[in-house]
């Protein structure tokens, strides 16, 4: 098998950040992570470190080498030997500046998720310790880099695929009104876990009355019970030991033809978006083409889709009126998750599934075909 955590992958990062580094100006680029979901796939893309508690910096300079400025409890964990200068700081943004004064050259350094995971007080103390550099954000020109994944970046993704695969078969085994959502989620986790599965999100959807009609539901798993006669929708994200995320869900149904139905309707937008998602396609333009795809008495929700990673959302992102510019090429891997319910009242549909950008078509990873399942 592949080594997704070689040093030769390990290499080929670096090297395409720090082109892409010289392109923009960069002496030097700082990516912040922490051990908050969606804010440590940067950390790890250039460390193959995953923060388990609190939060860390990588230092990448243009020429030389990187340093990684950690919190002091993650000396106690095992880390990964791609850059060998680790740092234990209580004072991070100080150590950072130490780092970066002792460089060549810092007129000019990027910050990576500097209004996500970086610190106000990290950020401070660089902006004092070093008032003749100017910090930037480098958000996009990271995005830029890493949303282009390697053979070896795939063979995780695929890994992770593999997985969720093996969970909804599971679920179709114990899904059974009745049941609660927690007990499912409790199988889902133990499943996972065995098959080697590192960080989960586990969610539901459903619809309720409200007083304007339908009103959907997208929460964590609770004491909810599975209905007999509505359409059960469980949603599994997930990494493989790589720490790359897919997104599946499949329509369970129990009795009714509801589930068929929304599977239908989920399927027709499905189809339509993937139509849309080509090479040189941006986001907005695949979300038009996902809610086109759905009869007008229903509703599409207007967030679909969106790069997947290290982190579980990347760009660019399937939003309506989305205004980034950034396209959709091969070599990229998207998560499509159309949620669609009826304007007035009614069941509630949702599927997802994780698609390899190729010059031709998507390519699906799960060996489920977008259909209702039913559960006996």
């Amino acid at each position: 098998m592949m080594d997704y955590a070689s040093h030769a992958e390990r290499d080929r990062r670096w090297a395409a950040l720090r082109v892409a580094m010289r392109e923009d100006g960069l002496d030097a680029l700082v990516v912040a992570g922490s051990d908050f979901r969606g804010q440590k796939g940067g950390l790890r893309y250039v460390t193959d470190m995953q923060p388990f508690h609190r939060f860390g910096y990588a230092v990448l300079p243009v020429e030389g080498d990187p340093v990684a400025v950690l919190h002091p409890v993650l000396a106690y964990d095992t880390l990964s030997d791609w850059v060998s200068d680790k740092r234990f700081s209580p004072t991070p943004g100080s150590t950072l500046a130490q780092v970066i004064a002792a460089f060549p050259r810092h007129h000019r350094v990027g910050l990576v998720a500097m209004d996500q995971a970086m610190r106000v007080s990290d950020h401070a103390a660089l902006v004092e310790a070093l008032p003749m550099t100017r910090f930037v954000s480098a958000d996009a020109m990271f995005e830029r880099v890493r949303r282009f994944k390697s053979p070896a970046e795939l063979v995780g993704v695929a890994e992770a695929a593999t997985i969720a695969d093996a969970c909804f078969a599971r679920l179709l085994d114990i899904a059974r009104p009745g049941r609660t959502h927690l007990d499912v989620h409790a199988e889902m986790l133990r499943t996972a876990t065995a098959l080697g599965a590192v960080e989960t999100l586990f969610l539901t959807m459903y619809s309720e009355k409200g007083p304007g009609g339908a009103v959907p539901r997208i929460t964590a798993p609770a004491a909810r019970e599975i209905a007999p006669d509505a359409p059960f929708c469980f949603s599994l994200e997930l990494t493989g030991p790589s720490g790359h995320w897919v997104e599946f869900c499949r329509i369970v149904g129990f009795s009714g033809a509801s589930a068929g139905e929304m599977a239908e309707l989920c399927e027709a937008s499905t189809t339509a978006g993937l139509r849309a998602l080509c090479p040189g396609t941006v986001g907005r333009e695949v979300q038009r083409a996902l809610e086109e795809g759905v009869d007008p008495a229903f509703e599409v929700c207007p967030a679909s889709g969106h790069a997947i990673g290290q982190d579980v959302i990347e760009q660019p992102m399937i939003v309506r009126g989305d205004p980034g510019e950034q396209t959709f090429e091969p070599g990229m891997v998207v998560a499509l998750h159309p949620m669609i319910h009826s304007k007035l009242a009614g069941p509630l549909g949702y599927v997802a599934d994780t698609f390899v950008m190729e010059a031709e078509r998507p390519r699906q990873l799960s060996r489920f075909p977008r259909q209702a399942f039913m559960a006996l």
